[in-house]
């Protein structure tokens, strides 16, 4: 049971003394210079000025001040209760930390990180604790600091296992609300971290309303609809003034999480990707667009300008999310700082005034989008809809932080409008005259930025008469401490590299540069290292012609084959049988257009990749067949890139056998069959023996698919992440040859799936993860690990539903991750050949699984042992 503040009635005496406290701190205020402790009393207590004229400050907060008993009477302490208990030694370790910070003005980048336990709705939890921020706002009162908290392994709460407690003040209270809410109801899908007013008792004291804050991680991007990714971020290696005397700053991207991404394969090579991409923007040598998702980060540098929220675009608070399909990094919502104040508030597009923003949208693409974006905020607050939908969350928000932070009062929406008014105007209005652009003394701009790229990505892999070099340069400030090299042949066998010029373990200075000899047997090399007091990590470098392939369309090629008839922005197959030999990539927005009775036999390196839309015209008697000219070999499989408005593609009636996924150097996508970003009309799709993770791969779309078979796939059949639609007919037989393999796997994704036959799926056939909506009906399941399973906050409704042979249970429903949360499956008339379907059915302390309405009891389920056994995946990578 959740305890929470008591919300007995007080006597009315205890308001009187409120109003008279708050009556003499105006008092104070108004006749003697503010002491650095009233003003953080006043700011934590919620004013925030709204004029910079010493009178109106006064005259504000006597009015204030008079609302306040109001503003605590009505407030909502309903609210969640989180308990921090930390032993004294500890706490003596994070209070040296802020006394260090006190003194110098600034929080150490250096900080001790402690042990905690902390408490909620009745449940302990193991956590460790640090001090969070860097400036002193975080830890100028005597309590409310700012505290990074991480939980141990597999536990979480709100959907968090790492989080930050700040006072609601750091934030500007309800600004990053009204910031985040902006772009939701805009339908701008750029990434937002949660804000959630909670109160907070550490050691027994009671530290009132604080925020609850999501920290940039892997739970971050999952509740927001993300494929497991890496987040980058900018760190300062120096300044200097060039010949002409402006400020070149010396910028290196960095992932977050380090360790975590440099232990897991694939977010290894997406780190190399991701580093690049940063780097040759910064170094001018490849524009935003080749680099950003240019829909999202126009919708974010608009929002940003709307809000006046300059603070978001400074250098050290960027923060983006490397989409593993697409390549390309998305803006998050960090640190905007929104202040209600008109004459902070409004201002020139401040994303004019720094150096980085202003590069972005020097791009034609972003800056289409930018101004899309503009002009849809405009129309939003002009209906009143905009401005209703952050009235209502800001009263819900207000409510729960008067409890502590009584004289916080509205934002004035009539300033946004004004603000969007003139952006959309080029500040042309007479109202807008007045604006000017930001104050440069809010924050110290540089002219330009010197790319300093990450050691291993400014080290060089090439080929010499001999052999290989590998020459590693230490762009780090710290020595690189390097410990061991292996090469690996091109048939994966590894051996361990000496050096005749170099004694392993050995450190490279900075800017030093390190010469090694590879035999030519080794075409690929790893090196473990760290910076000095960093883990060990490998890094690995290749001789592949396109270890650089990113998935971007490409220029209209001057020399076609002769079965591809050009057309306007599209290519039309001739019919008959073609060979391909090649990795064939389209301009990008193009059409594909294959006719009936075609077929297209590729070489094993070959595959088709389309920038567009996919037309498929095959029919009954004639279907279109995509295959290996090699079977034992495969290709490369069919890559469908939509587009960000969803570009609608129809396939009638395709064979595609003996494909694997388009693996082209650090790009690693899973599905044989691999559409992204699009809205596809598809019947008689037929996918046989492939040798890839996923045979179908359906990323971020609208579907409407009939007749699906799916035979004779390695691992799983069909991976369906942040789709909408339904499936309808077909069939599953002999999936997961190789291990792991799921019938239908589906992660935040809202489906209809009926009158499909499951046969010999080696795990799960339907699987819901991550917050899905399935709607299961006549559907038939026989020779199967597991039939239906409900996992992490997603929901099944089923109905008529055969299970004739299962092994281990025909219904599961459980929690895998917990930051997502339990999940739920309801199931009506089920019929189970020849055994009991409750015998069958296993539902986890918490989930629920309902049988004909009736309840099944839920059982303690040790769900990292399941997966460890009869889950074990063994998925190719």
């Amino acid at each position: 049971m959740e305890i929470l503040p008591d919300r007995r009635k007080k006597r009315l005496g205890r308001w009187e003394k409120i109003t008279l406290i708050l009556g003499l701190l105006v008092l104070v205020a108004a006749l003697t210079p503010s002491p650095a402790w009233v003003k953080t009393f006043l700011i934590q207590k919620g004013f925030m000025a709204m004029s910079n004229n010493s009178g109106d400050k006064v005259r504000q907060l006597v009015s204030d001040g008079f609302k306040a008993p109001v503003n605590m009477l009505r407030a909502d302490s309903q609210l969640p209760l989180l308990q921090l208990d930390i032993k004294y030694q500890e706490w003596m370790k994070l209070s040296a930390d802020r006394d260090q910070a006190l003194a110098d003005g600034v929080i150490p980048e250096q900080r001790q990180t402690v042990k905690a336990s902390l408490q909620y709705l009745n449940k302990s939890y193991k956590a460790k604790v640090r001090l969070q921020g860097d400036m002193l706002d975080h830890i100028k009162g005597p309590n409310r600091w700012s505290f990074r908290v991480q939980l141990d392994k597999k536990q979480a709460i709100f959907s968090s296992r790492r989080f930050a407690i700040v006072s609601p003040d750091v934030r500007i209270h309800q600004g990053p609300t009204l910031f985040s809410e902006t772009m939701k109801y805009a339908g701008f899908d750029v990434i937002a971290p949660f804000h959630k007013p909670i109160r907070v008792i550490v050691n027994g004291s009671d530290w009132g309303v604080m925020l609850f804050e999501q920290a940039f991680s892997q739970e971050l991007l999952a509740v927001n609809n993300r494929t497991e990714g890496l987040i980058a971020r900018l760190e300062l290696d120096g300044e200097y003034l060039d010949d002409e005397g402006l400020l070149v700053r010396k910028l290196r991207p960095r992932v977050l999480q380090q360790g975590t991404i440099m232990g897991n394969p694939a977010l290894r090579r997406q780190r190399t990707q991701a580093l690049g991409l940063i780097s040759d923007f910064l170094a001018g040598t490849r524009p935003a667009s080749d680099v950003f998702d240019t829909v999202r980060l126009g919708q974010y540098l608009a929002t940003v300008d709307a809000w006046g929220a300059w603070h978001a675009l400074t250098w050290n608070n960027w923060r983006w999310y490397f989409n593993p399909h697409t390549a390309r990094l998305e803006p998050i919502q960090s640190d905007v700082a929104v202040v209600p104040a008109a004459h902070i508030w409004l201002m020139r597009p401040p994303s004019q005034s720094f150096h980085l923003s202003r590069k972005m949208l020097a791009d034609g693409q972003v800056r289409a989008s930018y101004l899309a974006s503009l002009a849809k905020l405009k129309h939003d607050l002009i209906s009143g809809k905009l401005t209703a939908h952050l009235q209502q969350a800001e009263t819900i928000l207000k409510r729960q932080l008067h409890t502590s932070a009584p004289l916080l009062g509205s934002f004035d929406l009539k300033v946004l409008q004004t603000q969007l008014t003139c952006l959309n105007t080029g500040f042309k209005k007479p109202e807008c005259s007045e604006i000017q652009a930001m104050d440069p003394a809010l924050h110290k701009h540089f002219d330009r930025t010197h790319a300093i790229p990450p050691w291993d990505r400014a080290s060089q892999f090439t080929k010499t008469p001999e052999g290989y070099q590998l020459t590693v340069t230490n762009t780090l400030p710290k020595p690189l401490q390097i410990a061991e090299l292996t090469g690996s042949t091109r048939f994966d066998e590894v051996a361990e590299l000496d050096s005749d010029t170099v004694t392993f373990p050995t450190l490279l200075a900075p800017g030093e540069s390190l010469n090694f000899a590879i035999p030519l047997k080794y075409p690929t090399v790893t090196l473990f290292a760290a910076e000095v007091g960093g883990n060990m990590a490998p890094y690995e470098w290749s001789d592949s012609h396109n270890q650089n392939f990113l998935p971007r369309g490409q220029a209209p090629a001057n020399k076609l084959p002769d079965f591809i008839v050009p057309q306007q922005n599209a290519w039309q197959i001739r019919p008959g049988n073609w060979q391909i030999d090649d990795y064939l990539v389209s301009p990008p927005d193009w059409k594909l257009l294959i006719p009936a009775g075609t077929t297209l036999s590729f070489a094993p390196g070959a595959g088709l990749m389309i920038f567009g839309e996919l037309h498929i015209a095959g029919t009954g008697n004639k279907p279109v067949q995509l295959n290996a000219s090699n079977p034992k070999q495969g290709w490369q499989g069919l890559t469908l890139m939509g587009t960000e408005g969803l570009s609608s593609s129809k396939i009638r009636h395709l064979n595609v056998s003996h494909a694997a996924s388009p693996k082209q150097g650090n790009w690693r996508p899973r599905g044989a069959v691999y559409l992204v970003n699009s809205k596809l009309d598809i019947a008689h799709l037929s996918i046989t023996d492939n040798s890839s993770e996923d045979a179908l791969n359906i990323i971020n779309s609208q579907v409407e698919i009939k007749q699906l078979q799916i035979s004779n796939a390695l691992s799983d059949a069909f991976d369906c992440d942040f789709c909408t639609g339904t499936i309808e007919g077909g069939s599953f037989s002999n999936i997961g040859k190789r291990s792991g393999g799921d019938g239908i796997d589906v992660s935040g994704s809202n489906l209809s799936i009926r009158d499909i036959n499951f046969y010999t799926v080696r795990d799960k056939a339907i699987s819901a993860g991550e917050n899905s909506r399935l709607d299961v009906s006549h559907c038939r399941f026989d020779d199967v690990n597991f039939a239906l399973v409900s996992k992490d906050a997603s929901h099944i409704q089923a109905d008529n539903i055969e299970i004739g042979s299962v092994t281990h249970y025909g219904l599961m429903s459980y929690s895998k991750k917990p930051f997502f949360g339990p999940a739920t499956m309801a199931v009506e008339t089920l019929k189970c050949d020849g055994f009991s379907c409750l015998d069958k059915a296993r539902v986890a302390l918490e989930s629920q699984l309902l049988l004909d309405g009736i309840p099944v009891p839920p059982k303690k389920l040790n769900v990292k042992e399941l997966y460890r056994t009869v889950m074990k995946s063994d998925k190719p990578q």
